[in-house]
């Protein structure tokens, strides 16, 4: 007998994937059922998001014990897939973006606090959102705690000095989880709590004048700075949490401000 698919998705959960991963996994694999076909939503996906689907199928298939799926799955040519790092802010960019947010002009205070420590934490949003008070509590005693990272590993969270001091500030409100900050509603999927973390954000960039960054931009613009002040890669690893040094390795490129400050070292004297 298959699974049902919310047997399926407490099957996710207990893997420890993420809400909005085991929604788009629950997605493929319904599509496929009610197509009497699961490889259909991995053949009509675009590459973009074949990946996702692929590994939906398989592990409702591995789940099912349906071990034809699994063999047609091998046998679909594999896609390539271009990897390139997303949009990023520039330094002058992220101060503005913190003078903003430190005039407490624009949001409530727990929300500005909130978003201040995520600017400068360097995880991703949904990370972010489900820390919980007794891993601020620890930050307080140790310089890092264990945290569960999007794919479900663990990873050792060591954050700056005015991050902690800017969590340890949240603990005056109340809530179980730092996305109880951005929702009225406990029971609100994580990528309604995301999003209106990117209201948030958008209203802030407008303030202070920055074309709109999406939340994982400041996690790009940290990447960056740690690779240009010559961290080494494998520090840098660990500190974002990437399961390979391959995702890490992606950041390894001049930005803008660090590619104009060198030729203008360079040309210095030759034009004046």
């Amino acid at each position: 007998m298959k699974p049902t698919l919310e047997d399926y998705e407490d099957t996710l959960r207990k893997n420890g994937l993420r809400e909005r991963t085991i929604s788009q996994y629950s997605k493929a694999v319904r599509r496929g059922l009610e197509q009497n076909d699961l490889l259909e939503p991995v053949e009509r996906a675009p590459a973009s998001s074949r990946a996702i689907a692929k590994a939906a199928v398989a592990s409702y298939a591995k789940l099912a014990g349906l071990q034809d799926v699994l063999r047609r799955l091998d046998q679909l040519p594999r896609l390539r897939r271009v990897r390139r790092v997303g949009r990023t802010v520039s330094k002058e960019q992220w101060k503005r973006v913190l003078e903003v947010l430190r005039s407490g002009s624009f949001l409530p205070k727990e929300r500005s606090l909130a978003l201040e420590a995520f600017v400068q934490s360097g995880l991703r949003v949904g990370d972010f959102l489900q820390l919980d008070r007794g891993t601020i509590l620890a930050l307080a005693i140790q310089p890092s705690v264990p945290i569960r990272v999007k794919g479900g590993h663990e990873v050792s969270w060591c954050p700056m000095d005015n991050v902690r001091i800017l969590l340890q500030a949240l603990m005056v409100f109340r809530w179980g989880q730092i996305r109880d900050l951005f929702t009225t509603r406990p029971s609100s999927k994580i990528v309604a709590v995301e999003n209106a973390v990117r209201r948030d954000l958008r209203q802030v960039c407008l303030a202070g004048g920055v074309p709109y960054a999406n939340p994982h931009a400041f996690r790009h613009a940290m990447a960056t700075a740690l690779l240009e002040a010559k961290v080494d890669i494998r520090v840098v690893q660990a500190i974002l949490g990437h399961a390979s040094i391959s995702t890490t390795a992606l950041y390894q490129h001049p930005s803008t401000d660090l590619q104009k400050a060198s030729v203008e070292k360079a040309m210095k004297g030759i034009f004046e």
